[in-house]
């Protein structure tokens, strides 16, 4: 059974950062699962959620700000971490390169449509010659079916939060090669009807051994988890990879500030530019909400005054 890191395993880092990615592979994920954006610059980068509250100090949403601003935010529990960013899709693809294992990129296009992502991400994985080894997914049939119309080899997969009565006769003719479904939408319908086209199925997020015992009568191929050792060992697997994979695995990229060329590299300053961004950005909510009354008031006294001279 495929064993897949669901955004890496965050038991000492934030999920989707490359320490979350290094524990994945050090614990025998076959494959890891993690979630792109577009940033303002049209970089892609590796975050789960549309908005930056719950994860970085930052405020507003992951598409309105460029990957230097988002790299440059502290993760909340995690403030005197030097060793965390958000990634860039790049700087992971690069480490992933020299590593066996499959990635599922999913492309958190389902809340805002991301115009030009599939093409960025799919000329970015050819390019680092990663075709055979990563697979792209979406919740959107329409991203699915731009990804096989620009490359007949390219490998899918979708990503199913619910189930539309019509979702297995859209999805034949992209010819994926899996289907990630919430687990709680696995029956032995869903089993069968996947079968029947000749996808296999990997559930998420499976955390819990009740969760794998029931999904285990059903002979699903894969699981996507945050807790790649435990499952594994409930499964009786052993970690697949030898010392000198690891070894490799450990070894992350330095992400360093390139603003001065020639000089002593420094990691990115995420402390100080957290707290600059951080009071910025909260000083310009209270003067918005400052300006937004004063002219509410403002209205309320003129609509007055008109009314009494009519009257």
């Amino acid at each position: 059974m495929r064993i897949i890191a669901y955004r890496g395993v965050d038991k000492n880092a934030p999920e989707n950062t490359m320490p979350a990615f290094r524990e994945a592979i050090l614990e025998g994920a076959s494959a890891i699962q993690l979630d792109v954006h577009f940033s303002r610059d049209k970089e892609l980068v590796v975050f789960h959620d549309d908005s930056e509250s719950r994860m970085i100090e930052g405020v507003g949403f992951v598409r309105h700000h460029t990957l230097e601003e988002l790299q440059s935010y502290s993760f909340k529990h995690y403030r005197d971490r030097i060793d965390l960013h958000i990634p860039s899709l790049k700087e992971y693809l690069e480490w992933a390169k020299d590593l066996p294992h499959t990635t599922i990129i999913h492309m958190k296009n389902n809340h805002f449509l991301y115009p030009g992502m599939e093409e960025a991400v799919l000329d970015l994985v050819e390019k680092l010659d990663l075709l055979d080894r990563v697979i792209l997914a979406s919740t959107r049939v329409s991203s699915m079916q731009i990804l096989r119309d620009l490359h007949q080899d390219v490998r899918l997969a979708m990503i199913v939060d619910n189930l539309e009565e019509s979702f297995f006769e859209e999805i034949a003719p992209l010819k994926l090669e899996a289907i990630l479904p919430n687990r709680i939408l696995v029956t032995e319908g869903l089993i069968n009807q996947a079968r029947g086209i000749g996808l296999e199925v990997w559930p998420f997020s499976v955390n819990r051994l009740s969760s794998l015992r029931r999904l285990e009568t059903f002979d699903i191929q894969g699981i996507l988890t945050r807790d790649v050792e435990g499952m594994r060992e409930a499964l009786n697997e052993k970690n697949p990879y030898d010392k000198e994979t690891l070894k490799r695995a450990s070894l992350l990229p330095d992400h360093q500030d390139h603003e001065e060329i020639g000089k002593e590299k420094t990691r990115f300053p995420l402390g100080r530019k957290k707290k600059e961004k951080a009071k910025g950005g909260f000083v310009g909510i209270l003067i918005s909400m400052a300006v937004s009354v004063g002219l509410s008031a403002l209205a309320a006294f003129l609509v007055m005054k008109l009314l009494e001279s009519i009257l």
